[in-house]
């Protein structure tokens, strides 16, 4: 248990559920096994069954049986001692187990209405237990001594580099502005020299005339300077 593992805190992660499914799912394995070899005794009497596909279904059987037996093994022994490894060792052999399960349901020499059945209930099975090993082994992995700390000094870190590029972008954004105003192409149909004839809100927008307030001032002076000296 959590307790007695060291680096790990007191709280129990292993999950009930999880645990009740498994001896669930062994249950229901036994019946199945049994019932699927029973359909392939039954098939290969009555129907016109290939000897190579008895040979091949009941080696398949008996393959899904000792992948069955390792996954509840290490679902068992993962979800008690809360370990990710034996918990990951499980979730790759529930994905072998899911393929055979298929296999027989829809792959097989003769498939009847009672392989759909059995086969059906096996891989609910399957996907409500992949489901809830995924949950203990992402409670496990938030458990391990470091990740979390790891974690936390990651987004730290990432953090103010966030907050500086969207600064920069945001004091950028005029420059880019003024530059791609500057960089704007004549008009060249009469109906856009009209329309490039009125000033732009922000293209007319002068960055000296921002900068001296009183530039408008001095060339209104200087202008009534030349029209008297002219004079």
């Amino acid at each position: 248990m959590a307790a007695a593992q060291t680096g790990r805190t007191a709280t129990i992660l292993s999950s009930v559920s999880l645990q009740v499914l498994l001896y669930l799912s062994a249950v229901y394995f036994i019946f199945y096994f049994l019932a699927t070899l029973g359909l392939i005794i039954y098939k290969s009497l009555v129907l016109s069954y290939p000897g190579e596909n008895i040979v091949l279904d009941l080696c398949l059987l008996f393959l899904l049986a000792g992948l069955e037996a390792l996954r509840l093994y290490w679902g068992v022994r993962g979800n008690l001692q809360e370990s990710e490894w034996c918990t990951g060792v499980s979730l790759a052999l529930t994905l072998a187990t899911v393929l055979l399960g298929v296999y027989f349901l829809q792959w097989q020499a003769y498939v009847l209405r009672a392989d759909v059945i059995l086969g059906a209930l096996l891989l609910s099975l399957y996907g409500l237990g992949g489901i809830l090993g995924l949950v203990a082994l992402a409670r496990f992995v938030r458990d391990i001594p470091g990740v979390t700390a790891a974690l936390r000094r990651v987004t730290r870190k990432l953090l103010p580099l966030l907050l500086a590029g969207k600064c920069i972008c945001r004091h950028l954004s005029p420059v880019t502005r003024l530059h791609l105003c500057a960089q704007r192409e004549p008009s060249n149909t009469p109906a856009e020299r009209r329309g490039a004839a009125r000033p732009s809100s922000t293209c007319s927008r002068s960055p000296f005339r921002a900068a001296h307030p009183h530039t408008r001032d001095l060339i209104t002076h200087t202008h009534t300077h030349t029209h008297t000296s002219e004079g």
